[in-house]
């Protein structure tokens, strides 16, 4: 894939397409995996349909967070 190929499906989707690949992108690249690798688990979060993980509980299913992301990512 060239870089026109590229930018001619970057004008073919929506702004709004763009901007949750942009936001997929950088979940799945830069934020999760700081936040398996180097975010102690004493500090860890996640929220799973509005209920709060700490710790241990959030450090185990940050997997699957990052999962979506790169689907999202990858289905962009």
């Amino acid at each position: 894939m060239t870089v026109t190929d590229l930018r001619i499906a970057h004008t073919r989707r929506p702004w709004w397409m763009n901007l949750l690949l942009g936001f997929c992108l950088f979940m799945a690249v830069v934020y999760l995996p700081f936040d398996m690798f180097w975010k102690p688990v004493a500090t860890d979060q996640e929220v799973w349909f509005g209920f709060l993980l700490e710790r241990w509980a959030a450090k185990l299913t940050e997997p699957i967070h990052w999962a979506i992301y790169a689907a999202g990512a990858y289905g962009f």
